[in-house]
């Protein structure tokens, strides 16, 4: 019986411990998992132009809706929202390889003629804050993105 319980309470325990686990580490899941997890919607875009490290936000609001999605096999689908910026044209589609770098901390997009690179400032379930580095300044950050789901 002492056996049986013992047994039912490291079962219990055990349980309870990975389902805590889950609940209050910051990234039960991989970088790579959330990222592709589902579709992400930029909503702030900010610029530090005199580089005393504060972001003020710009751009249009047609920015504000644009659609990114990371798919498992390394090519990344940035597509116009709603809001289209130039309502002359067809919505703007544009895909990428996209990998991660240094221990998944930068998010590098591989363009046709162009390489950008993205330190991953944080993520979550339902958050993603990338900054883009500056290729000749890598320790400088410009730009910051705030994306959505």
């Amino acid at each position: 019986m002492k056996k049986t319980i013992f047994f039912l309470g490291t079962i219990v325990s055990a349980l309870f411990g990975t389902s805590m686990r889950f609940i209050t580490n910051n990234h039960p899941f991989s970088i790579r998992d959330l990222l592709t997890q589902s579709q992400w919607t930029s909503v702030h875009n900010y610029e530090d132009m005199d580089l005393d490290g504060t972001f003020k936000e710009f751009g249009k609001d047609c920015d504000k809706d644009d659609r990114w999605l990371f798919s498992p096999d390394g090519v990344c689908t940035q597509e116009e929202g709603l809001i289209l910026c130039d309502t002359s044209v067809s919505p703007l589609l544009i895909k990428a390889g996209w990998t991660l770098q240094e221990n998944d901390q930068f998010l590098v997009l591989d363009f046709e003629l162009d390489e950008i690179k993205f330190y991953i400032q944080s993520i979550n379930e339902d958050k993603l804050i990338i900054k883009k580095v500056d290729i000749d300044r890598p320790g400088i950050y410009q730009h910051k993105i705030v994306l959505t789901r």
